[in-house]
């Protein structure tokens, strides 16, 4: 993938961090939209020596990432993110429809494959 530092077209890419996965616990199984899945526990961390404690960490993967931003207290809106599958930046989007009320999305929009 990328290794020494980010360039994007031809500019060294300074603010970015590394996103590292990894699952810990038993595999329990849920009933999912009538289907049956096997679920682990999931960790995000932006800390390579954190995930390198675990025997199962690697870079996450983009869907990963997403899915932890919706429930993790820190996400790192001013970085650009690096995971297995692309770059990833935090967005956010307010409008307002006709009748004046505000609408707000945010999440991580993959910027870079």
């Amino acid at each position: 993938m990328i290794t020494n530092g980010l360039v994007l077209n031809s500019k060294p890419i300074n603010n970015t961090r590394k996103a590292y996965a990894y699952y810990t616990g038993n595999v329990s199984h849920i009933i999912r939209k009538g289907e049956l899945i096997d679920a682990i526990r999931l960790t995000i961390t932006y800390d390579e020596a954190e995930a390198s404690k675990q025997p199962t960490y690697r870079l996450a993967r983009g869907n990963e990432l997403k899915w932890w931003s919706s429930i993790s207290e820190y996400v790192p809106k001013n970085k650009i993110i690096e995971c297995i599958d692309g770059l990833y930046l935090w967005n956010e989007i307010w409008s307002t429809d006709e009748d004046g009320f505000e609408d707000y999305s945010c999440g991580f929009t993959k910027i870079y494959s």
